[in-house]
């Protein structure tokens, strides 16, 4: 099964398969993501992976323009709902492979890495490097607990956290933790 069918499946069983509506830890990272990037507007940001777009509808208000990509076209439908805005581009890619162009000064990967290999992992990184505009910030945030994906959440988020260093001048922000989840902002070096 693809990557695409797989999570197709996953929507169309269920709505909110990691129940982002309504259990109060996912909405407290939710309110920690925001929060981490509170004080800053965004001339563009790309979201990764927005699923049913919960974060999607925190990270909106952010970004001057915000595209926002998931791989399941019924993810996708569930995002458009809950986020009618003009200025929100909803895309069905998978990443790396498909990766919009142009530049943007907020990029946030919540919750996607660990369903990636090792070799996607480092392939988004360049991509991600290409991408970031000086100034830029980077939002890496990941579950904590046991997966049953190859890599674990923690584990990706460290070796995307670590290529990406070593390809674009990235400086850490802040960190931050929650019961299940961790948080890395970081920025690329600016005028």
């Amino acid at each position: 099964m693809t990557r695409r069918d797989r999570f197709e499946a996953l929507f169309a069983a269920n709505p909110d398969p990691w129940d982002f509506r309504t259990a109060p830890s996912e909405q407290a990272k939710f309110r920690a993501s925001r929060d981490a990037l509170s004080g800053r507007r965004y001339a563009r940001g790309i979201e990764v992976g927005c699923a049913n777009g919960e974060l999607t509808s925190f990270l909106a208000p952010l970004c001057a323009r915000l595209e926002s990509l998931d791989v399941a076209r019924s993810a996708l439908d569930l995002a458009r709902a809950r986020v009618p805005s003009p200025h929100v581009r909803f895309r069905q890619a998978e990443v790396p492979s498909d990766w919009p162009g142009g530049q943007a000064d907020l990029i946030v990967l919540s919750e996607v890495l660990y369903f990636l290999t090792r070799e996607e992992i480092a392939r988004l990184a360049d991509r991600v490097a290409g991408t970031l505009a000086p100034g830029g910030d980077v939002l890496v945030v990941s579950f904590t607990g046991p997966t049953e994906e190859p890599l674990g959440g923690v584990e990706s988020a460290e070796l995307f956290i670590a290529t990406l260093t070593a390809r674009a001048e990235v400086t850490p922000l802040r960190q931050d933790a929650g019961p299940t989840w961790r948080l890395w902002l970081m920025r690329r070096a600016g005028p």
